[in-house]
Parts: structure tokens; C-alpha cells; sequence
């Protein structure tokens, strides 16, 4: 793994060797970022990377101007590989860790975000509640993204919730919903 640009671009990033970890491939971090191009500013914005495992997804987003990232992870080998990549890059006061079980951090957090970036396990059963409990709970800031990453076989998505845009690579699909409530 590594960060494709930004201003840690080219870092190699440490991997976890020997737990169950599905990392985002380069190419499907690459066409998360260019899809961003043209639909959000990444500078400056806050970021949630919900399943985050070792936080590549959190980690590019810091690389290309992000202010700051929380990462929520319930597995601590996974959170100990991202202590180290945080380290690595010296990024230590634009990130939050939080080891916990990221749906309830969903249920109970009260900060809002730009994107939200959720990469469950692809067995995880509770995945299509994802969009409804992120929107019920006003989690996304106006015109924010939530970008979840799943298994080809999931179909259903709790309550209906627009879809903006489906990308498919082998078994994975890459899902985004955007916020398009205005502000209050």
C-alpha cells in the first residue's frame, strides 16, 4: 500500500501481515480520488474512515489536504498498523483514533463530516444500514459524500437511498451517496 499523491505521495505504507484485512487496492483508492476531482474540494475538509483496518483511505485523503481524519476500527492489530502509518508520516495531530465498533460510533457521535468513507467487511450483515443510520443522524455536512465500499452481492440498501454513483472492480463495489440537503 501507498499514498498516490498529495504531499506523501510515493509513501509506502505499513501493511497487516496475518490478520483478515481486505486493504483498498491502489486502483480503487485512485478512482475514489479522481471521482472527487471535480464534485468536492478535498482541502480542508473533515473526514470519518468507518472500518478504517490500517487507514488508507483516511490517510490519502490527509495527503491531499484534508484537516483531519477520525479513524474507527474495532480490530486493535489493525489500529496498531495505523498508529504506525500515522507515525510514518507525521500526522499525529490531524488524526483521531477510536477503537470501537464503528455503527455504534454512527449512533452516537455528534460531529459532522465532508466524507465519510466506510469499508465493512464484506460479510458483515448490517452494511446496508450504513446510509440510512449516517443520514438519519445528520453525520454528512451539506453536499458531503459517504463512499462505502461492499461486496458485489449486496443489493439492498435500508430505505432507498440515492445512489449518485456506482463503480464495480471484480467483487467490490464502490458505492457513493451524496448529501444533498442544504445547510440550516
Amino acid at each position: 500500500m501507498r499514498i498516490i499523491t498529495g504531499k506523501y505521495k510515493g509513501r509506502t505504507l505499513a501493511s497487516a501481515k496475518g490478520i483478515d484485512i481486505r486493504p483498498v487496492t491502489d486502483r480503487v483508492k485512485q478512482v475514489i480520488f479522481d471521482l472527487f476531482q471535480t464534485r468536492i474540494n478535498v482541502n480542508n475538509i473533515n473526514v470519518l474512515d468507518a472500518f478504517c483496518g490500517t487507514g488508507s483511505l483516511g490517510l490519502e485523503a490527509l495527503s491531499r489536504g484534508a484537516k483531519n481524519v477520525v479513524f474507527v476500527d474495532s480490530a486493535p492489530q489493525s489500529l496498531n498498523v495505523l498508529k504506525k502509518n500515522i507515525s510514518l508520516l507525521k500526522a499525529n495531530e490531524q488524526c483521531e483514533i477510536i477503537r470501537g465498533d464503528a455503527m455504534q460510533y454512527f449512533e452516537r457521535t455528534k460531529q459532522q463530516f465532508d466524507i465519510i468513507f466506510a469499508d465493512p467487511p464484506y460479510a458483515f450483515e448490517r452494511t446496508g444500514e450504513i446510509p440510512f443510520l449516517i443520514s438519519e443522524k445528520k453525520m454528512l455536512n451539506s453536499d458531503g459524500f459517504l463512499i462505502i465500499e461492499h461486496a458485489k452481492q449486496l443489493r439492498e440498501w435500508k430505505n432507498n437511498p440515492k445512489i449518485s454513483l456506482s463503480k464495480t472492480f471484480g467483487n467490490t463495489i464502490v458505492t457513493f451517496f451524496q448529501n444533498t440537503t442544504q445547510k440550516t
